[in-house]
């Protein structure tokens, strides 16, 4: 009976055993996957970061030409009123 007991006892430890070793690699797989997706977030971060900034740019050239044009405009009423 307590040797039926203890073979029980280690056939458990056994099975709880085996069962930590592939919750192990199971978690060493996760934390690679984690790894890779963080830097490949990183990597969408500093292409987005880029794109705001070219965005932010080319903004700032319409700003600048539309703000040229009118400045132009501007100029071409004022010399045509001075012909009045």
């Amino acid at each position: 009976m307590v040797l039926k007991q203890i073979a029980d006892y280690f056939r458990h430890l056994l099975i709880l055993s085996e069962e930590t070793r592939r919750n192990t690699l199971v978690t060493d797989r996760l934390q690679e996957q984690v790894k890779l997706l963080t830097i490949e977030v990183e990597k969408l971060r500093i292409e987005l970061h880029g794109v705001r900034e070219r965005e932010d740019s080319e903004r700032e050239k319409l700003l600048l030409r539309l703000e040229n044009r009118f400045l132009r405009f501007e100029r071409g009423l004022k010399s045509g009123d001075d012909a009045d």
